[in-house]
């Protein structure tokens, strides 16, 4: 709608299968929606957003996901232009791991979304 080229990866083939039917549905056609691991995407963007995996059907500890998000916040500082949206639960101390891996914090925000879930909002350079 924003007439940009939409780019996603996923490493979950349904997620990706449910993109294409959203951008499907708003008629949208030049998209490059696949299954793959972000934390190992190697092509440079200028801006990214992304909203980090954590719901119920997001696999693993709160450990294990915050060592993906490690692992996904190395890989993006290696692949950043300018400057990303990062979507990610309150329940991961995503703050403290963005400034660990060098990344500025431009604005935050937070989104109640029901009595078990709060997202916090960054826009990082």
């Amino acid at each position: 709608m924003l007439r940009l080229k939409p780019v996603g990866r996923d490493i979950d083939a349904w997620m990706i299968h449910r993109a294409k039917t959203n951008l499907n549905h708003f008629r949208i056609e030049d998209f490059d929606v696949r299954v793959a691991d972000a934390t190992k995407i190697k092509r440079r963007y200028n801006y990214i957003f992304t909203d980090l995996p954590y719901g119920k059907n997001t696999k693993g500890s709160i450990s294990e996901k915050s060592r993906m998000y490690r692992s996904f916040f190395r890989n993006l500082k290696l692949i950043l232009g300018m400057r990303a949206v990062i979507v990610g639960p309150s329940t991961i101390d995503c703050r403290k791991m963005l400034k660990a891996s060098g990344f500025k914090i431009i604005h935050e925000f937070q989104q109640h979304v029901h009595h078990t879930l709060t997202r916090n909002i960054f826009v990082i350079s």
